[in-house]
């Protein structure tokens, strides 16, 4: 959707979450670095702006040892 939606230098914004999958089914679901950039970067450059710990919100999310949250900017580039 992303990819069709965008014309050539439309950025989006990605907001994802990254934790052992094997802890939580999601959703929210795990988004690694890898999979970005699998899907995305034969279309966009891909920036990551921000990596956190964020405050774990309810008790699926607290229930997580390791949570991170990565902002990324994609802009197209075809």
């Amino acid at each position: 959707m992303i990819k069709r939606s965008l014309k050539k230098a439309g950025k989006c914004l990605l907001i994802v979450y990254e934790y052992d999958q094997s802890k939580l089914d999601g959703p929210p679901f795990s988004v690694d670095a890898n999979e970005i950039h699998e899907l995305y970067e034969a279309q966009f450059t891909i920036k990551l702006m921000e990596s956190k710990q964020p405050i774990k919100e309810g008790p699926r999310l607290a229930s997580l040892d390791y949570l991170k949250q990565n902002v990324y900017i994609l802009e197209k580039i075809r």
